[in-house]
């Protein structure tokens, strides 16, 4: 394969890779909607989109693994390649975490003690996410830092924690909605993980020196 063609098959598994992001963020949007909305509807849309992310991040990795056996890449051709196989994955966890979000969420609509800090920590978790794709695509700091900034401290955790406690003990299903509970470490998970795929990026871009947001 002349280095060319080497190089285009980069930028090809680069915008595959993007393409991975854009899926989840869909999925994510597609979780929120039934979280938020109670529309258990959308479970079976969302299962497929897991799938459907799943079978790419297999093709991204298969390719990657052709490109390592065959081209023997050094240095930053190296880091990207190295990088594309991990980000692959870490969209595949996202999708994975969304998806199990929504199976505890399924038909249980938030209640008035607890929609306010929902939509707020969604409304994190889906800028998050599309800062996240846009870094993965464009390498612009903007991006990057936006992913940093939007990580939710404790403070905003314990008020979600407190504001779900507080609408569970007042419902009459209480034991069937306690494991709501389980939201919030899987959703912190997910923006954990972007954290991780911009670091990725960074080590792409410009080492290991610069691998830290």
């Amino acid at each position: 394969m002349a280095r060319t063609h080497f190089h285009e098959s980069l930028d090809r598994l680069q915008a595959d890779v993007v393409r991975l992001g854009e899926m989840t963020l869909s999925e994510a949007e597609q979780v929120v909607g039934l979280g938020l909305e109670g529309r258990g509807d959308l479970l079976g849309a969302i299962e497929a989109d897991a799938r459907s992310v799943r079978g790419l991040r297999v093709d991204v990795e298969g390719r990657c693994i052709n490109l390592f056996a065959t081209q023997s890449p050094v240095a930053g051709d190296l880091r990207r390649l190295s990088s594309f196989f991990k980000i692959a994955a870490d969209f595949e966890s996202i999708a994975d975490s969304l998806l199990q979000v929504a199976r505890v969420a399924a038909g249980k609509k938030p209640r008035p003690q607890s929609a306010e800090a929902l939509r707020d920590f969604a409304s994190r978790l889906l800028e998050t996410l599309s800062h996240t794709v846009r870094f993965c695509e464009s390498g612009g700091r903007t991006h990057a830092r936006r992913v940093k900034d939007l990580a939710p401290d404790s403070g905003v955790v314990e008020a979600l924690e407190a504001a779900l406690l507080a609408s569970i003990q007042a419902s009459d299903d209480a034991p069937e909605r306690l494991p709501l509970l389980r939201l919030i470490p899987e959703v912190e998970r997910v923006m954990d993980q972007c954290r991780k795929i911009v670091e990725r990026v960074e080590y792409a871009l410009h080492g290991q020196e610069a691998a830290a947001v």
